[in-house]
C-alpha cells in the first residue's frame, strides 16, 4: 500500500477541494459543504478515493473503479471510524445507496431503514434504536403505567425555550410528554431547566432523527432529496410512536412539518395508523 499517500484536505485549501469536488464529481457524487473532515488517497498526485464527515455521519465516500479489490475502501471507512471515535463520536451513521448495502454491512454497519428504494440509512451498532428504546425503560419504569403519553418534535434547541407555552400546553393535556430534537449539539443546563416540571423528558441523547442540514444529499438526484429526508425521518418518528405507545404526536414549527408531511409519508403513516399533527 505504499504507493497510495493519504492526505487531510483542509477547508483552506481551494486547490485540493477543487481536486475532491472533481473526483467525486467522476463518480457521479457531489462535494457537500461544510464538512468537518475531508481524507483521501493519492496516487501520483490523484486522488483515487475519499472519505469525509460531518458531526457523526459519513459523507462523500468514494472510490475509483479501477482501485477497488485491494483494500482500500477498508482504510478509507477505519479513517473515518477511527477519527470519529477520536472525537468523541461513538454512534455513527452513514446514508448510501441500497447498492452499497452489502459494503458496509461488512465494515460493522447495520441497516435502520430505508426509503423510495434509492436511499439507506445505517448506523455502527447493531439493534440501537431497539436498544435505546429497552435502555430507556429500564431508567424509567414508571412510565409504563401511564396511560396517555404524548411526544413533541422539535427542529432546534432554540424552539425549545420559544414553545415553552406550546409544550405546556401539551403536556397538561397528557399523563407523561417527550420530547424529540432534530438540529442539536449539546443539550445545555439552562436549555433544561425550563422543564423540570415532572413527567417531561427530553430525549437529549436521541440521534436518530437527521435535521435537514445533516442530511446526505451527495448521492440522490434532486428531485429525490426532499422525499428521501422526510421518509427517512418519519419512519423513525414511527418507531418512537410505537415505542412509547404514544396517543398523539406533534410538530410545532411549520418549517419542519412542511419538510416532513407530504403524499408519501401521509401514505406511511396511515398505513401504520400513525398520527402527526401539527399543534
Amino acid at each position: 500500500m505504499e504507493q497510495f499517500k493519504k492526505i487531510l484536505i483542509e477547508t483552506y485549501d481551494k486547490k485540493l477541494l477543487k481536486s475532491l469536488k472533481e473526483f467525486l464529481n467522476t463518480q457521479n457524487l457531489k462535494l457537500e459543504k461544510d464538512l468537518d473532515y475531508r481524507m483521501a488517497f493519492v496516487k501520483e498526485d490523484k486522488i483515487i478515493g475519499s472519505g469525509c464527515f460531518k458531526k457523526n455521519i459519513l459523507k462523500c465516500i468514494a472510490l475509483d473503479d479501477n482501485y477497488k479489490g485491494q483494500g482500500i475502501s477498508n482504510l478509507i471507512l477505519s479513517d473515518l471510524i477511527n477519527e470519529e471515535y477520536r472525537i468523541g463520536n461513538s454512534n455513527i451513521f452513514v446514508f448510501t445507496k441500497p447498492k452499497n448495502l452489502k459494503i458496509f454491512e461488512k465494515y460493522g454497519f447495520y441497516k435502520i431503514t430505508e426509503a423510495l428504494g434509492k436511499i439507506v440509512f445505517l448506523e455502527n451498532h447493531n439493534c440501537g434504536l431497539e436498544n435505546y428504546f429497552e435502555n430507556f425503560f429500564k431508567g424509567e419504569e414508571v412510565l409504563l403505567k401511564y396511560k396517555i403519553n404524548n411526544v413533541i418534535f422539535l427542529n432546534s434547541l432554540e424552539a425549545l425555550i420559544s414553545f415553552k407555552k406550546e409544550i405546556l400546553k401539551v403536556k397538561n393535556e397528557c399523563d407523561c410528554l417527550h420530547i424529540f430534537i432534530f438540529s442539536k449539539n449539546f443539550l445545555k443546563e439552562e436549555d433544561n431547566k425550563c422543564f423540570k416540571e415532572k413527567n417531561i423528558f427530553i430525549h437529549k441523547d436521541f440521534n436518530y432523527l437527521i435535521s435537514y442540514e445533516l442530511f446526505s444529499k451527495y448521492f440522490l438526484n434532486e428531485e429525490d432529496i426532499a422525499t428521501s429526508y422526510s421518509l427517512i425521518n418519519v419512519k423513525i418518528i414511527g418507531c418512537i410512536i410505537k415505542n412509547l405507545k404514544i396517543s398523539k404526536a406533534f410538530i410545532l414549527e411549520d418549517e419542519i412539518f412542511k419538510i416532513l408531511i407530504n403524499e408519501e409519508t401521509k401514505e406511511f403513516l396511515k398505513d401504520n395508523n400513525f398520527n402527526l399533527e401539527k399543534h
